[in-house]
């Protein structure tokens, strides 16, 4: 969700050094230790063969709707991971970052969405973690809270939502080829996001609190049943959230939005730095294709909101006085 950067003196293009010195670096290394060898050829073969299916799905959009290659490839990629985790999951995400957004402006008053929205999710994981052991984790709780936030701060929603939109168009309009390429990359890392659940942590500890919460409505802060049951994690408290409102693991839609939102501040971090819309594209494509963010997709590791705020944070030092 890239957003217009505000208008201040840009850093001086020397701070671009950094980026740079890093992809030489990373065609050095692979020279150096001839890294090409040890690729899974029919790994990558999978791979662009998905993308190219998601393109070829895309096609129709771009030739009959008049979108932007970008926007077509993230309808289609939403799509996807919709047909093969869930329409309801997906929605129920999308509630609550629209709440998380409204509660998160509570704090944030100013500033880029992805601060309120990261903001928000704190502020809910917070609450709730509180509540774990009182029977109040219900779908009608949920919801009611949920649409009493939304209502309530519709008009500042709005005004968020309207501004994602134009500094989207703008942004994918500064750099088309760039965006699209970007935007196939975090597609084919949010494929993680289709898997059930299988990872041995995710069985044996993550599944249990939003297990328990939809089916008894409160978790059980019992030792004696698993020995991290007094450490309950803010990720799986949020993991909570959607299914406890759908009555269905969400752990794919919740993880794709761990991932825009870490996107997201990332584009702000670039921007910060003073980055050109292309080279902002291209940090973004950079850390889609790492290896380690498609894997945690598949997963409820902490790792994955973690980074998401980890990079907002260090956009958030870098912010002008008093911005935010």
């Amino acid at each position: 969700m890239p957003i217009p950067a505000q208008h201040h003196a840009p850093p001086p293009r020397w701070t671009q050094l950094p980026v740079w010195l890093g992809v030489a670096a990373c065609l050095a290394g692979l020279a150096a230790f001839r890294m090409w060898s040890e690729v899974a050829a029919g790994r990558v073969a999978e791979n662009l063969a998905l993308m190219a299916l998601a393109a070829l799905l895309a096609w129709p959009l771009r030739r009959w709707r008049g979108m932007s290659w970008a926007s077509a490839l993230a309808v289609v990629w939403l799509g996807l991971l919709a047909w093969m985790g869930g329409v309801l999951p997906v929605v129920a995400v999308a509630a609550l970052a629209l709440a998380a957004i409204v509660l998160g402006r509570l704090v944030v008053r100013e500033g880029p969405v992805p601060y309120a929205l990261l903001t928000g999710l704190a502020l809910v994981a917070g609450v709730l973690g509180w509540l774990l052991p009182l029977p109040v984790h219900q779908p009608w709780t949920y919801g009611s809270l949920g649409v009493l936030a939304v209502v309530l701060g519709r008009r500042g929603l709005a005004r968020d939502l309207r501004t994602m939109q134009t500094g989207w168009r703008e942004q994918v309009a500064a750099a088309p080829l760039a965006a699209a390429l970007a935007v196939s990359l975090a597609g084919l890392a949010s494929t993680g996001s289709w898997l059930p659940t299988l990872q041995h942590d995710d069985l044996a500890f993550h599944l249990g609190l939003p297990w328990q919460l939809q089916l008894e409505g409160r978790y059980a802060l019992d030792p004696t049943h698993q020995a991290w049951a007094l450490a309950a994690w803010a990720g799986d408290v949020l993991q909570a959230v959607p299914q406890v409102l759908v009555r269905a693991e969400s752990r794919g839609a919740l993880n794709l939005l761990w991932l825009l939102a870490g996107g997201a501040a990332l584009w702000r971090l670039s921007t910060l730095l003073g980055m050109v819309p292309g080279l902002r594209w291209a940090t973004l494509a950079a850390w889609a294709s790492l290896p380690l963010v498609g894997a945690l997709m598949g997963g409820m590791q902490t790792e994955t909101a973690a980074s998401a705020v980890t990079v907002a944070l260090a956009a958030l030092a870098l912010e002008p006085s008093g911005a935010g």
